[in-house]
């Protein structure tokens, strides 16, 4: 009994690629995830994972500017 082939046969090339592919994926994963949570259903279903609700908060958390106080300390 002989091992199969591996799929890819130009490691080369393949390697290369590797930069543009990640840059590919989060394209992807950003459009996927924005799908995801236009859907009611999907999007209860993805937050009721821990770890998923999470990475959801820290995003979302990263993505808003910084607070200011509402107090000014002037005259005080």
């Amino acid at each position: 009994m002989r091992r199969p082939a591996v799929g890819c046969e130009d490691r080369a090339g393949w390697q290369g690629e590797g930069r543009r592919g990640t840059d590919q994926d989060e394209s992807v994963a950003t459009e996927v995830t924005t799908a995801l949570l236009r859907r009611p259903d999907a999007a209860f279903k993805a937050m009721g994972d821990d770890t998923a609700r999470h990475w959801g908060n820290r995003a979302q958390a990263a993505s808003r500017p910084a607070r200011t106080s509402r107090r000014t300390h002037e005259g005080v």
